[in-house]
């Protein structure tokens, strides 16, 4: 019985069961450095060819009974392997130039995409007025100061009192920049363009390392707008009243706004301002008709400060006559609405002489009443 239980004893340390292993990632020279668990005895070998015998036998149970499991060392050991290194699963750090801020692209065609933009707005709806407003800016911005004025005033019909009182604004500054450009001078956009960049110190402007060859390059567009240009303000110049009616209201607007510069225009030239006002068509239809959609504040506050300047001295009948014929102009109302108080006391003048001179003139009240005028 005792040399069956040894022969067991034996085969348990031919076989023995491993022991688990702790699961830790850890390299191959840690995982050989790591210490192991002891081997069998040599005497093992010995002892199975000699089994018959008992002395053999009682060696080989005092060597397997001195076969221990891992000691709590060799354990923490292995628990305490250190991770691959930082460097190794992360990428990189960038360099100090990697780092630097990187300039926003910029769009040098922007005015021409919101000009495309803006026409194709107001295509769709003709009766939208910030379509209109929009593309009157965006012409602007690009330097195409005479239809931006087109299209501000086009969109004045459709537009709302603050929508129309902000279009008129604009307007009157397009109008006034496209005034102060020079005849054969090409129009010159307000706002530079994102593109451009102004020389370096010590270095030469472009145009000028270009010489003759860059000065040669002509935009023709720009030159037939230009000639357009020129050809438009050479008769405000030159011609008399009657041949500026012939050139369409916006020549004859601009010329008789020359003359009167603001109310400041010597009285020498009040004779030129009643021939200019004398032009203008007789009956209210002609001269709605003449007019159109394009008369702005301006323009109505010079021609009535004007009627009462050069009209009421010779003939009141006839200058509240023309008070009249102004207020049978479109959007006579929205534009009166904005006048001050010198434009409210020429009217008042002329119609008050008007009434008077003839006696109680019943047309002459009727316009008072279009002027907001107590007779």
């Amino acid at each position: 019985m005792g040399r069956y239980i040894a022969l067991l004893k034996l085969e348990a340390t031919r076989h023995p069961v491993p022991h688990p292993r702790p699961r830790h990632r850890h390299h191959t020279s840690d995982r050989a450095a790591s210490p192991l668990p002891p081997a069998a005895p040599s005497s093992a070998a010995s002892v199975s060819a000699t089994a018959p015998t008992a002395a053999p036998a009682s060696s080989a149970v005092a060597a397997s009974s001195t076969a221990s499991p891992p000691t709590a060392s060799a354990t923490a050991a292995v628990s305490t392997i250190s991770r691959p290194p930082r460097a190794a699963t992360q990428p990189p750090i960038p360099g100090p130039a990697a780092l630097e801020p990187r300039p926003l692209p910029t769009r040098p065609q922007e005015p021409a995409h919101a000009v495309t933009a803006a026409k194709r707005c107001t295509e769709l709806a003709p009766s939208f007025a910030k379509g209109w407003f929009r593309l009157g800016a965006a012409q602007r911005a690009k330097g195409n100061l005479s239809a931006a004025c087109d299209a501000f005033a086009a969109g004045l019909p459709h537009a709302s009192p603050d929508e129309a009182r902000d279009l008129r604004r604009q307007l009157a500054e397009a109008r006034k920049a496209l005034d102060c450009v020079p005849a054969g001078i090409e129009e010159v956009s307000p706002l530079p363009s994102p593109a451009s960049s102004a020389p370096e110190a010590g270095k030469p402007a472009p145009w000028a390392a270009g010489g003759d060859k860059a000065r040669g390059k002509v935009d023709l567009a720009k030159a037939v707008q230009t000639a357009k240009r020129v050809a438009e303000l050479a008769p405000a110049t030159q011609a008399g009243p009657d041949e500026l009616l012939s050139l369409g209201y916006s020549a004859f607007e601009r010329s008789f706004l020359q003359l009167w510069a603001r109310g400041k225009a010597s009285s020498q030239r009040d004779t030129d301002l009643a021939a200019y006002l004398g032009q203008l068509p007789r009956d209210a239809r002609g001269l709605a008709a003449f007019v159109g959609d394009a008369m702005s504040e301006e323009t109505l506050s010079a021609f009535v400060l004007a009627a009462e300047r050069v009209m009421l001295p010779r003939d009141a009948v006839a200058a509240a006559a023309f008070l009249g014929r102004l207020a049978s102009v479109r959007r006579f109302e929205l534009l009166w609405m904005f006048q001050g108080k010198a434009e409210s006391t020429a009217a008042t003048n002329v119609l008050r002489a008007a009434v008077a001179t003839s006696g109680g003139d019943e047309p002459a009240r009727e316009v008072a009443t279009k002027y907001g005028v107590k007779l």
